[in-house]
């Protein structure tokens, strides 16, 4: 009997650490959100960068990028959108232990462009990331953050950017 209630406790415990984890990450999200429905790249460095740390690393089809880099790109792939309307993540799991926690997130974007036809089209991004956290001064910031899949869709069709001369 003793032995079920300690595992139970620690069981309990378990369970509310990763929660307060998931929640204390996820504090972001709705900010970073309105950001994006905005194509606010710039309002989005400044929003997020202070929940970063200052070796954070960003990986994307084997590249490799600090902050600023990632943001770069950001700000580009974001101007290619006339108008975002979906912006959406999951958390599919969380853990941490010690000062050390991880994520693995669904993320998806929507909205419309303009092509080279002068055309407006619809342009989607869904993809998943492995992110890492450390906790420094009590606060979790992201540490890095590995794309692990993602796709583009244009019009409901699958879209490679790098094929049309345009980068990824």
């Amino acid at each position: 009997m003793k032995k079920t209630l300690i595992l139970a406790i620690i069981a309990t415990a378990a369970i509310s650490g990763a929660d307060s984890f998931k929640k204390e990450i996820a504090k972001h999200d709705s900010h970073i959100k309105a950001f994006f429905l905005k194509r606010d790249a710039d309002g989005f460095g400044k929003y997020i960068r202070p929940f970063v740390t200052s070796d954070f690393v960003h990986s994307e089809h084997g590249q490799t990028m600090n902050f600023d880099q990632m943001m770069g790109e950001m700000k580009m792939g974001l101007g290619m959108y006339k108008k975002i309307d979906t912006v959406s993540m999951k958390y599919m799991s969380t853990s941490s232990k010690g000062n050390e926690g991880w994520a693995t997130c669904w993320h998806k974007m929507g909205g419309t462009m303009v092509g080279a036809d002068k055309k407006t089209h619809r342009m989607e991004f869904i993809g998943t990331t492995k992110n890492t956290y450390r906790k420094e001064n009590g606060e979790w910031k992201l540490a890095k953050m590995e794309w692990t899949e993602d796709k583009m869709m244009l019009d409901g069709k699958p879209f490679d950017p790098s094929a049309q001369g345009h980068g990824k």
